[in-house]
């Protein structure tokens, strides 16, 4: 569990580089991760300014929520899925495109290598 904390932590902190663009807004901290005996790791972010939604695109939604999830697939192999909480609650998106209403599994093809 403290590898999957310090995973996200280092997420959220953002990028050492003022080259590189963040994944995830300041307004986001990580709440709570629980995993439970099936390997399905349930992460709380907390989210700053409660409204409907982020003020986030398709495209923007997307890369946030699976670098969460592939950043915890990629540094903890043994789980089997992820569940994205928002503020304790799991919603149908958090942004109005993507549907985390249901645990997720990493995408690889969203990741590449250098």
């Amino acid at each position: 569990m403290a590898q999957m904390e310090r995973v996200l932590e280092e997420l959220l902190a953002g990028p050492v580089s003022e080259d590189l663009l963040t994944a995830l807004p300041p307004e986001i901290t990580l709440g709570w991760i629980h995993v439970n005996e099936e390997g399905v790791v349930y992460v709380d972010l907390e989210f700053s300014g409660e409204g409907a939604h982020p003020a986030w695109g398709s495209h923007h939604e997307m890369l946030a929520v699976f670098s969460i999830v592939n950043s915890l697939f990629a540094n903890t192999p043994e789980i089997d899925s992820v569940v994205l909480l928002r503020n304790g609650q799991q919603r149908p998106t958090f942004a109005g495109h993507l549907d985390t209403s249901r645990p997720l599994l990493a995408d690889s093809q969203l990741v590449t290598t250098r």
